[in-house]
This record gives structure tokens, sequence and C-alpha cells, in this order.
């Protein structure tokens, strides 16, 4: 059995669902060890910024978001199911944001979507980060 990586494409993603995919599952091997499935979905910036609005009170265009099903929030650990794979939860990403941005995760349009997917899975994982970006474990 292997990590289910579902890709979602309101937008045409620069990234083939086979290396989303592969990057993805070798994040969650190396850091979680337990089966899980994890959505990608590849939207505008109108999408984004209403799930922004809507889920974290700020109106604005933001370039990845996650949504986790998986995580105790007080805690920022990873609730075990008794299931044998886990739903992590869902990685929203603004391909128009994404493009304008490039540099900041990747010297290309796939390796910066590529980035930003690392950066929503993290998040899924229960990971956090200073105001610079800077991981905290």
């Amino acid at each position: 059995m292997s990590h289910v990586i579902e890709l979602v494409e309101d937008v045409r993603s620069p990234v083939s669902h086979d290396v989303l995919a592969k990057h993805l599952r070798q994040i969650l091997d190396a850091n979680f060890h337990q089966f899980a499935t994890v959505e990608v979905l590849m939207t505008t910036d109108a999408k984004i910024q209403e799930l922004n609005r809507i889920h974290r009170a700020k109106d604005t265009v933001t370039d990845v978001l996650s949504f986790p099903t998986a995580i105790d929030s007080e805690q920022g650990l990873v609730v075990p199911e008794l299931t044998k794979t886990v739903y992590l939860g869902t990685i929203v990403i603004s391909i128009p944001q994404a493009k304008r941005q490039i540099g900041h995760f990747g010297q290309d349009l796939s390796a910066e979507v590529l980035g930003l997917a690392e950066h929503g899975l993290r998040h899924l994982l229960g990971h956090d980060h200073d105001e610079d970006g800077q991981w905290k474990e």
C-alpha cells in the first residue's frame, strides 16, 4: 500500500500528478509512519481568497492554504486513527499567485508549485513556522 495523493484541478496544474505524488510521498515516507491520503487542489486567486476570508478572516489572495483533518490543533500533532489510512487533509494552491512569486520556492512554475505543496503538507503533518518562515518541529 502507498500514500494516496489526489490532484483536483480548477486550474491546470503545471506539475503532473505523477511528479507531485512522488514528491509528496517522499516527504510522507520520511515524516509519517502510517499510510495517508492527501488532496491537492490547484485553483484560482478568487477561490483561494474566498477560502482565506472564510477560514482565516483574511480577505486577500495567498499562495497556499492547508486544511488538516487529522490534527489536534492544541497539540500540533496528527491524531492517530484506527483505520489503516489517515486522511490528512487538503492543500489548496493558487496557480496565478504561484506564477507571480516564482523564485520564492523554485526557479520555475513547476518547482514553485512543488515547494508550495511541500509547505502545505508540512502544515498537514502538524509542523508550524515563525513569521520568517523558519520551521518549528
